[in-house]
């Protein structure tokens, strides 16, 4: 039951977050973070008593990794899984997530000048009882009265009904930062029904950035004799170059990342061809999903 106060949606994304709210004319909208981005990275630096989220979290990781987060909502409700900070803090992912979600909440009371209590939460379609329990606790340990969660592709097919009144079975294919899910549903007019699921909680854009990770850290060990993954420093940086490259080679068919070390420059060539050979297993194992929701369907 809702609590009286303003209602939002929340995407808790593996890399990135958003929040939206149903505007006057009742679409919905996406609100702006205090930066003004639509979407936040889903990272969180833990400093003594107080916790960093966002871009300037993600931009710490290459100078303070032992302290900073990532990709956390692969470990919701996994007991056995806790993150331990340069000081021996332990912290759990319900921990982290909420601090994730306090972020969100704060900068949407910001952009809406009023007070935010309820929310409802997407996740994805094949997380179990323990993870949506886990996720409605983060919930309300960021100061949420937790509505509700609802798997991340009805809701993409919900939107897509309601804002094409089409009819009929979809596919949603939902490749996220962090997990894979893909879903077959029936829509016949407000009528969502679900026909089958299939996921990987280990798929996702993340892996792809692994897999330029590894080939650009061959490249440079092969001219240095160092390997950046072998240091948490290099490693971190490696990361944030490895998925802006990502980015680079969707618009463009080449691109370089230069890596500083030892005080000497290596640069490193990626083409848009070379990096589609290194992920196509990745794709593959989407396909393999994709063809077990359809039988199963």
């Amino acid at each position: 039951m809702s609590s009286g106060g303003r209602v939002v949606g929340i995407d808790l994304g593996t890399t990135y977050s958003a929040v939206a709210i149903v505007g006057p004319d009742g679409l919905p909208e996406i609100i702006p973070n205090r930066e003004g981005e639509r979407i936040t990275p889903s990272v969180v630096m833990f400093h003594e008593d107080f916790a960093t989220v966002g871009s300037s979290a993600k931009q710490s990781a290459a100078e303070s990794p032992d302290d900073v987060v990532q990709f956390v909502k692969r470990r919701m409700g996994d007991r056995d899984w806790t993150f331990v900070t340069s000081t021996g803090e332990l912290i759990e992912a319900e921990t982290v997530s909420a601090a994730i979600l306090r972020r969100l909440k704060e900068d949407a009371e910001i952009a809406l000048g009023d007070t935010v209590t309820d929310a409802v939460i997407t996740v994805p379609a094949y997380f179990d009882d323990a993870r949506r329990r886990a996720t409605i606790d983060a919930g309300e340990i960021a100061g949420f009265n937790v509505l509700g969660v609802i798997n991340e592709p009805t809701a993409a097919a919900v939107h897509y009904g309601l804002e094409s009144g089409m009819e009929g079975n979809v596919l949603v294919y939902d490749l996220g930062g962090g997990t894979f899910d893909v879903t077959v549903m029936r829509i016949i007019g407000t009528d969502f029904r679900v026909l089958s699921v299939q996921g990987d909680r280990n798929l996702g854009g993340f892996n792809w950035d692994n897999e330029l990770m590894r080939f650009i850290a061959r490249e440079v060990h092969r001219e240095s004799g160092v390997d950046p993954l072998e240091d948490d420093l290099l490693e971190a940086e490696l990361r944030d170059k490895a998925e802006r490259a990502k980015r680079v080679l969707t618009t463009t068919p080449e691109t370089r990342v230069v890596m500083r070390i030892d005080r000497r420059s290596y640069t490193v060539r990626l083409t848009r061809e070379g990096f589609e050979d290194l992920t196509r297993g990745l794709l593959a194992r989407t396909r393999s999903n994709v063809e077990l929701a359809l039988a199963d369907a």
